[in-house]
C-alpha cells in the first residue's frame, strides 16, 4: 500500500520515476482518490504532475459518493476536473440499475453528467425503456437525458420513437 497523498494505491508491483513523480502499477490493483473515486485495472500511470491517472486492462472505476459505477477497457482519472475519461467497450451503471453502453464515456462527477457517444445503448429495466443514438448527455440530478443525432426509443415495450435530438425527462414509474 503507497499514499501519494490524494491517492492509496493497493498494488503488487509498484515502480516509482521522474523524482517521484510518476507511480506505474503493475500486476492488477486498485487506486482510491480522497474523494471516493476507486479505479482497479491491470496497470495504472499516476502523474503526480498533472494529477492524472491512466488505467488499462478490465478497469472498474467506481464513485462511492454518487453511486456510478464505469467498466471499460481503458480510462483516465483527472483528479482535478474530477473527470473519468473511458474508452473501449464502455458501460456505466448507476444506482437504479440503469446502464450506459457506449464506445466512449465521460462521467464528470460534480455536476453529475454523463456523456456517452459511438452506438450509444440506455437501458432501465424497472421502468422498461431503451434509447439508441449516436450520442447522449444524461443529467442524473436531472433525470433527463439529451440525444444528438439519429435517435431511437423502446418505451414499455409497446412505443417505438424514431427521431433526432431529443430530451427525455425520465419518470420513475409509481409502484
Amino acid at each position: 500500500l503507497v499514499n501519494a497523498e490524494q491517492f492509496n494505491f493497493n498494488v503488487t508491483e509498484i515502480e516509482i520515476l521522474n523524482n517521484g513523480n510518476l507511480f506505474k502499477g503493475l500486476e492488477r490493483g486498485s487506486i482510491e482518490s480522497d474523494d471516493g473515486i476507486v479505479i482497479n485495472a491491470d496497470t495504472f500511470i499516476y502523474n503526480k504532475t498533472t494529477n492524472i491517472v491512466e488505467a488499462e486492462g478490465k478497469v472498474k472505476v467506481e464513485d462511492k459518493i454518487n453511486e456510478y459505477t464505469i467498466f471499460t477497457d481503458k480510462a483516465i482519472y483527472k483528479r482535478n476536473e474530477e473527470v473519468v475519461l473511458a474508452e473501449g467497450n464502455s458501460r456505466a451503471i448507476d444506482d437504479q440499475d440503469r446502464e450506459i453502453i457506449a464506445d466512449k464515456i465521460t462521467y464528470k462527477k460534480i455536476p453529475n453528467i454523463v456523456e456517452a457517444e459511438g452506438k450509444v445503448k440506455v437501458e432501465d429495466k424497472i421502468n422498461n425503456y431503451e434509447i439508441y443514438s449516436d450520442k447522449i448527455t444524461y443529467f442524473r440530478n436531472d433525470e433527463k437525458i439529451n440525444t444528438e443525432g439519429y435517435s431511437e426509443a423502446k418505451i414499455q415495450s409497446e412505443y417505438n420513437f424514431i427521431s433526432e435530438n431529443v430530451t427525455f425527462k425520465l419518470i420513475p414509474q409509481e409502484l
